[in-house]
């Protein structure tokens, strides 16, 4: 391994470190962090949604906590929502046929 390599992740990861403002565990599917960049503060969720058989109230109450966190940013920054969601909407898929494939439902 050379040496100046080692260096560059070292700050690499000494930055990044600088940067995460906070990060909560909101429960076994949802996380919240909070980054700080030169431009914006960017919250980001990591989501990994109920599945479609999962309990009525389950899947309401994961929607809830991702929309009631969502909607307490302030405007100016940036929202990240990154996870699996789960969301099939239609199988007209047009430009998002590469990340779909064919997992569409008729609406």
């Amino acid at each position: 391994m050379v040496l100046g390599s080692r260096r560059a992740r070292a700050r690499a990861r000494a930055r990044a470190r600088a940067s995460l403002i906070s990060y909560e565990a909101v429960n076994e599917r949802i996380l919240k962090a909070r980054l700080y960049t030169k431009q914006a503060k960017i919250p980001i969720i990591v989501a990994y949604a109920p599945n479609e058989d999962a309990e009525g109230d389950v899947k309401d109450s994961f929607y809830e906590i991702v929309m009631n966190d969502t909607d307490g940013v302030p405007r100016h920054d940036l929202k990240l929502v990154i996870g699996d969601v789960k969301a099939k909407v239609g199988s007209n898929i047009g430009p998002w046929r590469r990340v779909l494939g064919h997992h569409g439902i008729e609406i």
